[in-house]
């Protein structure tokens, strides 16, 4: 079985999600059968470095250029490289490459997974109805269409999510005990609440709700920021003294930083399945996060983190009001079991095998036997994961 993923642009949750999906597939299937088709501008943002075949194209952003470019590309790979599987990756490169796939006579399958849809409510955008009438036409390209959060399927039709055609597979990350935790609060004693918001600082992220915030908290909490906007957003850090912009940071920084920090902040207005949230919980972090989208799913309030409302100034002092040290250290414990009970990559990466068997060959005799070789791929030892 030969499995080609294609992604329009990789800094963010796609490369995260790629870095877990891609070791075991590669241990799996072997190097020759797995692919990816993305920018070259950006393959350094795949933490896995293992031999697998990269399949590049020029990106200059998101204008009429790159995407040809992106389609052209496409089209020479799956005549070249001729995949099983055609696995596509947030909603340009979905759209783009079902056009591409049924207009050149692919014969393969083809599953497009949005990781945050476009026609998700939260995102209220003027282009909404034509949004959905696109995301209808597309739905009749594709042979499935995989869901990351138990969030994706609330707003889907009702005739999609009943049907055969979607499925929910959950994402998850391996897990990383990673540097020791050091107890929450300043080590000076300050009491100086410690956060981290991990990600682009662009709109969807919420970051420019946080600059105000962090002016209310004053001395009362410091900001890292590990990460940097991308085109078409504002940075809007503002010269505040407690927020410290870091920019993209390598993934091991990451983990430091991480442990360093009392709360992850993540005041998103929609997401699909935020991995840094995973990443938190797997550090022994607990979340501050907005409560909507996937957030409730993934976190209890007061136990394995915070939801706050967004739409409310003075949210982070309200969330912070009343907290101690003690207070984030048992949150951040629960959160750990929390994410080793329910987050793992394992039950993903087993999720997308039992798939891509189906979907290569329905026969439920090759597809036990495949299931169980690729949980043997899954136990072996694995590149660092995505922090």
């Amino acid at each position: 079985m030969r499995v080609l993923h294609v992604s329009e642009i990789l800094p963010g949750g796609i490369s995260s999600y790629l870095s877990e999906i891609l070791p075991p597939q590669v241990a799996f299937y072997g190097s020759s059968n797995v692919a990816l088709l993305a920018p070259h501008e950006q393959q350094e943002y795949v933490a896995y470095r293992g031999d697998f075949q990269f399949i590049g194209y020029h990106r200059t952003g998101r204008d009429v250029p790159s995407l040809l470019r992106l389609a052209h590309a496409l089209r020479g790979a799956l005549g070249d490289y001729r995949p099983d599987i055609l696995h596509l990756h947030s909603s340009l490169a979905g759209a783009i490459g079902r056009v591409v796939a049924r207009s050149s006579g692919f014969a393969g399958k083809v599953i497009y997974c949005a990781h945050g849809w476009a026609i998700d409510p939260n995102r209220r955008s003027r282009a909404a109805v034509l949004l959905r009438l696109a995301e209808l036409g597309l739905y009749w390209s594709t042979d499935v269409i995989v869901n990351i959060s138990p969030h994706e399927a609330d707003f889907l039709p009702g005739h999609w999510r009943n049907g055969s055609r979607v499925r929910l597979i959950q994402s998850g990350i391996a897990d990383d005990v990673g540097a020791p935790l050091r107890a929450p609060g300043d080590p000076r004693g300050t009491r100086r609440w410690r956060l981290l918001f991990a990600g682009r600082t662009d709109y969807q992220k919420g970051f420019d709700l946080l600059v105000p915030e962090m002016a209310e908290l004053g001395d009362a909490a410091q900001l890292v920021v590990a990460g940097d906007h991308m085109e078409g957003s504002e940075r809007g850090t503002g010269p505040l003294p407690n927020i410290a912009v870091r920019g993209w940071l390598p993934r091991d920084q990451i983990k430091v930083e991480m442990s360093e920090a009392d709360f992850v902040v993540m005041p998103s207005r929609w997401e699909g399945m935020p991995l840094v949230a995973l990443e938190a919980m797997r550090a022994g972090r607990p979340v501050i996060a907005s409560n909507r989208g996937p957030f409730p799913h993934i976190l209890e309030h007061k136990r394995t983190g915070l939801l706050i409302d967004i739409d409310r100034p003075g949210f982070l002092r309200r969330a912070l009001d009343g907290l101690t040290p003690a207070d984030a250290l048992r949150m951040g414990a629960a959160a750990r079991e929390a994410f080793a009970n329910r987050f793992t990559s394992a039950r993903m990466n087993q999720g997308l095998a039992s798939l891509y068997r189906e979907l290569y060959s329905p026969a439920p005799e090759r597809l036990s036997v495949s299931l169980v070789a690729f949980q043997l791929v899954e136990a072996r030892p694995s590149s660092p994961s995505a922090a």
